[in-house]
């Protein structure tokens, strides 16, 4: 698969999946999709496979609406439970088979994992390599070991190699002992081709507690794009998790107690930085604060106005010009929920880094 300048990690759920089709209908070819399917609520095979078939339903239906090549990965899901008495990956490569997809194998991952993609390898034209940031702390170690993992696959085959910092909440808590430029001078000389690297990570925490209290809004510095300023000489495509964080699961959080600890967000950015403005408990204080939200949105400095179908949203609700349909009522503003939010800030941030990268 070609890849282009900005490769865009996002959970293989509908909201975010939906942000990518209104992204692909309006900007094609603007970034590449790496998906990883979510985690289950229940670690049974009959729950993981239930949501590895409800996320092929999902993208079947997004690819009706808009084709796009796209990365599946299961990095939050447990291996170790097998589906129909197969490894957990080979059931999803050969279920999304019929799916323009490309596979991704790791040094973390098991020899099972690795081998359901090597026993395919004729089936792709590219596979993925994705590797947790703590690995290059001992980059000779990392490229013999890489070596070996893609011994195996023909040279015909294109490699792209994800380095992956996941969450980086600041500069100062950085590994200052990954030295990237030692691993490509041993790259270079090593046996493996890199058709491509990608250099990916998020400032989100797993918690957005974390960041602010709620009833409170913050403005902090985007590290994914501090970082790949900082290595971006090596050739790096960029790559973020956009606008949730890689850690986050709805799984963690009990479906009853979800409107008691939810409270409203919305994550608004540039290249840069990121504006975080929270609410109050939804249970207390309801759905409705995304009014009061978005009016903060459309205020910040970089707001984009009608930059996008994403910024036309926010400025019609922050306006309450966003009316829907009610019985009996006729047409009031809505502001919608938390995962109509998800859906409307990604598309927002993708659309925005797709461009900004083009």
């Amino acid at each position: 698969m070609d890849i282009n300048n900005y490769v865009s990690f996002l959970k293989l759920k509908k909201n975010e999946l939906s942000a990518f089709v209104k992204l692909t209908k309006e900007n094609d070819g603007l970034c590449t999709p790496f998906f990883d399917i979510p985690k289950s609520e229940e670690e049974t095979e009959e729950a993981i496979k239930g949501k590895v078939d409800l996320s092929y339903r999902q993208m079947k239906a997004a690819q009706d609406k808009a084709y796009f090549p796209f990365v599946i990965d299961i990095y939050d899901l447990d291996e170790d439970v097998l589906i129909e008495k197969t490894h957990l990956y080979d059931y999803v490569l050969e279920t999304f088979s019929d799916l323009d997809c490309s596979p991704v194998i790791g040094l973390d991952r098991t020899e099972n994992h690795n081998r359901a993609v090597i026993d395919r390898v004729d089936n792709f034209d590219t596979i993925f390599v994705r590797v947790d940031s703590s690995e290059f702390s001992a980059p000779r170690t990392l490229t013999e070991e890489l070596e070996d993992l893609v011994s195996e696959i023909p040279s015909h085959i294109d490699l792209a190699l994800i380095i992956d910092f996941r969450v980086q909440l600041d500069l100062e808590s950085f590994d200052q002992e990954i030295n990237l430029e030692d691993f490509f001078t041993l790259i270079s000389e090593s046996k493996i081709t890199f058709n491509y690297f990608i250099l990916t990570s998020s400032s989100i925490p797993k918690s957005i507690s974390e960041l602010l209290k709620p009833h409170s809004e913050l403005r902090k510095k985007r590290v994914e794009w501090v970082l790949w300023e900082k290595y971006r000489e090596l050739g790096l495509v960029y790559g973020d998790y956009g606008v949730v964080s890689p850690e986050y699961s709805d799984a963690d959080i009990a479906p009853e107690i979800m409107y008691d600890v939810q409270t409203p967000k919305i994550i608004y950015t540039d290249e840069r930085e990121l504006y975080v403005v929270r609410g109050g408990g939804m249970r207390r204080f309801g759905t409705g604060q995304f009014f009061d939200l978005a009016e903060k949105v459309i205020n910040v400095d970089f707001f984009r106005a009608y930059y996008c179908e994403a910024e036309e949203y926010i400025e019609k609700v922050a306006k309450r010009e966003n009316l829907v349909y009610k019985p009996r009522r006729g047409k009031v503003p809505s502001c919608g929920g938390a995962s109509k939010w998800v859906e409307v800030t990604t598309l927002a941030h993708i659309t925005y880094m797709g461009r900004l990268l083009s």
